[in-house]
């Protein structure tokens, strides 16, 4: 996928030849274009459904989407198997929806259409499984010394006033001040 900048947008261009024009709502360097596979049968949703998407500067296409949206729940399930999938539904059919979670697909989208909740959704599916920093295991004297300074930071350093946030006394926070080494 090629990337080209231009003033403000950002156009991209997939195997297939078909270009896309979007307006990244952050700094364009570090945006990356979530792309969209829309497999709906209602014409007129599949349209709705497009501008909404690409309102919210999401590429929609079919070519190697990072998230696929359907309307038919088995289609949803097999498509799981490889993209995260987004099905959507009414709110009759929701049931069913839950279950096609159960089985492998990652969210669905009620009926009618709201244009920040599919956003939304459209960028917790593409970035499910991904986090900004992997998880460490640390110890627990670690997780408390960190949590006693953004205490400390958020109570600008009265004491008294961190002691009773923590919901310990203000000698036992002298002590753990003391045997962490910080600053009285």
């Amino acid at each position: 996928m090629l990337f080209k900048m231009a003033s403000r947008s950002i156009s991209t261009q997939s195997q297939s030849g078909i270009v896309y024009h979007s307006v990244p709502s952050r700094n364009a360097m570090e945006w990356p274009m979530i792309r969209v596979a829309l497999n709906l049968t209602d014409p007129t949703q599949r349209l709705m459904l497009r501008a909404m998407l690409e309102r919210a500067n999401y590429a929609v296409g079919d070519d190697d989407p990072d998230v696929a949206i359907h309307d038919d729940f088995e289609e949803a399930v097999l498509a799981s198997e490889t993209v995260p999938t987004l099905v959507v539904t009414s709110f009759g059919e929701a049931p069913r929806a839950v279950e096609a979670m159960a089985r492998g697909v990652w969210g669905y989208i009620l009926l009618p259409l709201q244009p920040d909740e599919t956003a939304l959704m459209v960028s917790r599916a593409a970035n499910a499984g991904q986090t900004d920093t992997p998880f460490e295991p640390r110890s627990l004297a670690e997780v408390e010394t960190e949590h006693i300074r953004a205490v400390l930071r958020h109570c600008n350093g009265n004491r008294s006033k961190a002691a009773k946030v923590l919901g310990i006394g203000r000698n036992t926070l002298w002590r753990k001040l003391a045997a962490m080494d910080l600053e009285l």
